[in-house]
């Protein structure tokens, strides 16, 4: 498999040696991005993540939120979440975020520090207690303007380059690329430094819970978090498996690598910890809001008539290609939707105004009340929603290509198809998949486990909440 090729050139100790002044390895900060570009050109993806176009009143609208519910409001002694407000899903007429809410409610030990969505909030929000982490990072970016990178720095920096060169990370036409990279990573990471520092100290933090805390991003939060014994927290909020980039590292690496990274993490259920290699101790704890939909679900008799396209956002093309297919194929008996994956959604009609054409809609709504309603999952790419249908149908496809194939030895839980045609045969067959081991993906009693781990955690490490 191409991504256990990947994990054998990190098993390295030189590669993990290079550091900067802020004593962070540059490899934990770049390697994300190099293996998705390495992953991207072997398997012709494309980028998922897109950018928008942002108004004037858009930017200042942005900015004084940032400053009216700054972090800094927050009481001392928290468990405080940086979470992405992403996560937000709409709930009647105001918004949850799905990750966190339902754990956090009505307890005033946590704080929920919410990130934007490309640089919009998410609004109203049901749970009123929340403040925007996003000044953190604009003022960390303005200080960044005024470090000055060494001489000395801006050879390791080279030196670095090439040695990663040498391994076959990086081509020549990215050096230019990943040395920007690299020196605006290190004076963003100085300036996040200096301002984190400040507020974890002032803030008395008890426990830290951080959202893609594995990616390396976050490495100077963690870092300083665990230099003052404050417990390092993250929790699952989307796919894991054994090819999964950020979640999987060389055992060999592990003490080189975990003053940097979590402490715990709170998976889904033990499918998903079984599927990892980090240096954090793992606890499956559940989902406490897929938990909550499925349950509604019983108490309703909703008519399933659904065909649901999942986008994970890299394959737009094999995805006009196939709704054109299913739009052919399928009479007035099914509703055919398109779900696009968030990032993708700002530039909808750019990637998929061929599938409106088509008369096939998009959806954006609640997506568990789309499944509510959903007879038949496809994608062509692995995601979480593929795992979470399994609660609402028994019929959930993944199409296998070249990408793919780096993950079936993952022993999916979901069909997996080789062509459409084949796709379809199986789409009028009943009892496709049986959901026995429901319980070995999605833990049940999330709510309750998640408490039972905090409380662990605090004796574990003595944390004081009073």
């Amino acid at each position: 498999m191409f991504f256990e090729y990947l994990l054998k050139l990190e098993n390295d100790e030189k590669l993990w040696s290079f550091s900067l002044e802020d004593k962070i390895p540059i490899w934990l900060g770049i390697r994300f991005i190099v293996f998705w570009e390495l992953q991207k050109e072997k398997f012709s993806l494309s980028e998922p993540h897109l950018k928008g176009d942002l108004k004037v009143f858009d930017i200042l609208k942005y900015i004084v939120l940032s400053i009216i519910k700054n972090p800094w409001k927050i009481k001392k002694n928290k468990i405080v979440i940086f979470g992405a407000g992403i996560n937000n899903v709409k709930e009647n007429d105001s918004y949850l975020n799905k990750l966190y809410d339902l754990y956090i409610e009505n307890d005033e030990r946590f704080q929920l520090l919410e990130s934007s969505v490309k640089f919009t909030y998410i609004r109203p929000r049901k749970n009123k207690n929340i403040c925007y982490s996003d000044l953190f990072f604009i003022l960390s970016k303005l200080i960044s303007y005024l470090i000055k990178v060494s001489k000395e720095e801006r050879k390791k920096i080279e030196d670095f380059l090439n040695y990663i060169k040498s391994k076959g990370l990086i081509n020549e036409n990215k050096t230019d690329y990943f040395k920007k990279l690299i020196i605006k990573t290190y004076k963003y990471n100085l300036s996040k430094y200096l301002i984190f520092k400040r507020f974890i100290n002032d803030k008395k933090i008890r426990i830290l819970i951080l959202e893609d805390a594995h990616y390396g991003g976050n490495s100077v939060l963690i870092k300083l978090a665990k230099e003052r014994s404050i417990p390092v927290i993250e929790m699952q909020h989307g796919y894991l498996g054994k090819g999964h980039l950020a979640y999987n590292f060389n055992r060999e690496q592990f003490d080189i690598i975990k003053n940097y990274l979590p402490d715990y993490f709170f998976s889904f259920g033990k499918y998903w910890s079984e599927r990892m290699r980090i240096p954090g101790k793992i606890f499956d704890i559940g989902n406490a809001y897929l938990e909550y939909k499925a349950e509604n679900q019983k108490n309703q008799n909703s008519k399933k008539d659904i065909i649901l396209i999942i986008s994970g956002g890299s394959m737009p093309e094999s995805y006009v290609l196939l709704s054109e297919k299913i739009s052919k194929l399928f009479d007035q008996n099914f509703k055919i939707l398109f779900r696009p994956h968030p990032s993708e959604r700002l530039k909808l009609r750019e990637r998929y105004s061929k599938i409106l054409e088509f008369g096939i809609e998009v959806d954006t709504s609640n997506l568990y009340e789309t499944l509510c309603k959903t007879a038949v999952v496809i994608s062509y790419e692995i995601s979480t929603v593929l795992y979470e249908a399994l609660m609402f149908t028994n019929k959930v496809f993944l199409i296998n290509n070249k990408y793919v194939s780096q993950y079936v030895y993952d022993e999916l839980p979901f069909v997996v198809v080789d062509e459409i045609e084949e796709l379809i045969i199986k789409m009028n067959q009943n009892n496709i998949v049986e959901n026995k081991n429901i319980t070995y993906i999605w833990e049940p009693g999330a709510i309750t486990n998640f408490l039972k781990y905090i409380d662990y955690i605090s004796k574990e490490k003595n944390v004081d909440h009073n």
